[in-house]
This record gives C-alpha cells, sequence and structure tokens, in this order.
C-alpha cells in the first residue's frame, strides 16, 4: 500500500512598493483643505486608492507654491500645490460728513474684508449715483473688483456766497424812496435778485453823499 503525501501551497501577500499623490484641485482657496488621491502599487502589479495617510509641509493660510509630503506605513511622495490669495468677501462704506455742500466731492471711507478675516481701507473704488449738484438725498454705489455696496448721502441746497446792491438812479431829490437792484449769488453760480431785504444808512432829508449796507 503506497501513501501520498500532500503539499499545500500560499500565495505570497503583495507588498507595498511605492505610492503616489495627485491634487484633485489646480488650487486652493485661502484656508482650504487639502483634496488629493493617494495610491499605493504593490508588488503583485495592483494599485489601491490609500484612505489614511499623513502629511507635512501644508500651511492652508500661506499663499503661494507648496510641496506637501504623504506619508504611507513607510513610503513617501511629494505632490505640489497652490494656495491662492484670501478672497475678497465684501466692501462697505461710510461718509465721512453728516452732509455736502452744493459742488462738493464726496468723502468716504471704504473697507474691504477678506476670507483671512483680515480688512484693508481702499484708496481707490467707483462710484455710481452721485451727483453733486443735485440737491438732496442721494443714493451711492460703491464699487470694488467684484463686490458692491450703497449709502445714503446728503447734498445741500447752494449757499449764499455774496449780495451785490446797485442803485438804480445817479442822484435821488430830498425826501425820495432809495431805488436800488439788490442780487444774491449763490455756490453753484446762479443769481436771484432779492425782493425782500433790509438796509441801512439812507436819510432821504439828509443831502451829501452816503454809504448804504
Amino acid at each position: 500500500r503506497f501513501s501520498s503525501a500532500s503539499s499545500s501551497s500560499s500565495k505570497q501577500e503583495a507588498v507595498l512598493g511605492f505610492i503616489t499623490a495627485v491634487s484633485n484641485k489646480e488650487s486652493y482657496e485661502y484656508g482650504g483643505q487639502l483634496d488629493i488621491t493617494v495610491t499605493g502599487h504593490y508588488s503583485d502589479n495592483t494599485t489601491r486608492n490609500i484612505e489614511e495617510y499623513q502629511v507635512e509641509g501644508l500651511n492652508g493660510e500661506q499663499p503661494g507654491e507648496q510641496v506637501v509630503t504623504i506619508t504611507y506605513q513607510e513610503q513617501t511622495c511629494t505632490v505640489r500645490i497652490i494656495v491662492n490669495d484670501p478672497v475678497l468677501l465684501s466692501i462697505d462704506a461710510v461718509s465721512n460728513k453728516d452732509s455736502y455742500e452744493w459742488g462738493e466731492e464726496l468723502n468716504l471711507t471704504v473697507n474691504a474684508h477678506y476670507s483671512d478675516n483680515s480688512s484693508i481701507t481702499l484708496n481707490k473704488f467707483e462710484v455710481e449715483g452721485y451727483n453733486s449738484e443735485v440737491s438732496g438725498e442721494q443714493t451711492v454705489t460703491v464699487k470694488y473688483e467684484d463686490q458692491t455696496c450703497t449709502l445714503d448721502v446728503i447734498v445741500n441746497d447752494p449757499r449764499l456766497v455774496a449780495i451785490t446792491a446797485i442803485s438804480n438812479k445817479d442822484n435821488y431829490d430830498y425826501g425820495e424812496n432809495l431805488d436800488i437792484t439788490v442780487e444774491a449769488r449763490y455756490s453753484d453760480g446762479s443769481t436771484v435778485v432779492l425782493d425782500n431785504y433790509q438796509f441801512e444808512g439812507y436819510d432821504s432829508e439828509n443831502s451829501g453823499i452816503q454809504t448804504n449796507r
């Protein structure tokens, strides 16, 4: 009687040879999280997606190009990423004056607010809807890059700048009433002939040169 010996063979487990990583985004917003695909390459020519790995060298709050190191088991690789500058989220504007004289330029403070929680005061911005030669309340739109905001301002009526008086006669008879034309000039360049005004210094019963005001 012959007996036969049976031998069993087991398949050798594949060994991790190296890993690779690719970024799933061309660039990252300031403060954004890393989005990469890490692949393990094995001795049996198979690949596997790796979900748990270590990341070094990433700073989501540092704009510019960064080299990130990925580690899984004893294997490492690097991937280059770009972190964008902070994104402009909003702007606001306040008037530095309660109201404006007719013809006066707008005086605003405009602040820009970014995704890194920083804010800056802007020196250059666009303004629409302001007309310094139209009195009353106006809604002004301020623009910077792709952001806008609005505020209300008040333009005052034209201001009285001066008055002039011209006598309509070279001289007056004794007891005669004064005959003059009084004109008011305003900050918008307009003039108005006044009907109601006060004057001092005229005496129709006192002959000679008189200065009136």
